[in-house]
């Protein structure tokens, strides 16, 4: 009997790793994402903490897919997603697959100067794994924008602000030229972006 508990609790950590984790990129899906957010919006609120979140886009992606295939798509995003894994260094943080070649990187208990730190060593790490992309619009190689916002969380419709602030400032990094990082403001509900 001892075994079989023992085989069942194995059986049931491999099924709570697959149903948290993106099969393609190696990190959280957005489910795990969605429950993440929610709950450190709640904490963070509690403590009146900030809670900073990076939408990260790869640039010119489809181009790349279409130039290369989607084989090498496929490469790109676990590559991408090791990066921003990596930025996701605390315990506390999160990175995710949001859809596409979209990610996110949740970092709680972190303000506007630390979340720029965090995107800007991303972008500069994922340029430093030297992918080359012929049809980029931007660079030679795989590159990617940030939007980063930030907020410190008082009611339920502090998760739509940060999004939108995130979501508003990648927009904006999309039209500076890709590449960059761009800082929103959530408090003003809008995007007034600093680029970087």
């Amino acid at each position: 009997m001892k075994r079989s508990e023992i085989a069942l609790a194995k059986a049931n950590v491999e099924l709570r790793r697959l149903a948290t984790t993106d099969p393609l990129a190696g990190i959280a899906n957005r489910r795990s994402l969605d429950e993440f957010l929610a709950t450190q919006v709640r904490l963070c609120a509690r403590v009146r903490s900030p809670l900073a979140l990076l939408i990260a886009d790869i640039d010119s992606f489809k181009a790349y897919n279409d130039a290369y295939g989607h084989q090498a798509g496929d490469e790109v995003i676990r590559r991408v997603a090791a990066v921003l894994g990596e930025a996701a260094r605390r315990p506390t943080d999160l990175a995710a697959r949001y859809g596409g070649e979209e990610f996110v990187v949740a970092l709680p208990n972190t303000d506007a100067d630390g979340a720029l730190l965090v995107a800007r060593g991303a972008v500069e790490a994922v340029r430093g794994l030297g992918i080359a992309h012929e049809r980029s619009g931007a660079k030679p190689w795989i590159t990617v924008s940030i939007g980063v916002g930030v907020i410190v969380p008082s009611s339920d419709d502090s998760l739509d602000a940060l999004l939108r602030s995130a979501d508003r400032a990648l927009y904006e990094a999309k039209g500076l030229g890709k590449d960059t990082v761009v800082l929103g403001k959530a408090e003003d509900r809008r995007a007034d972006g600093i680029r970087s």
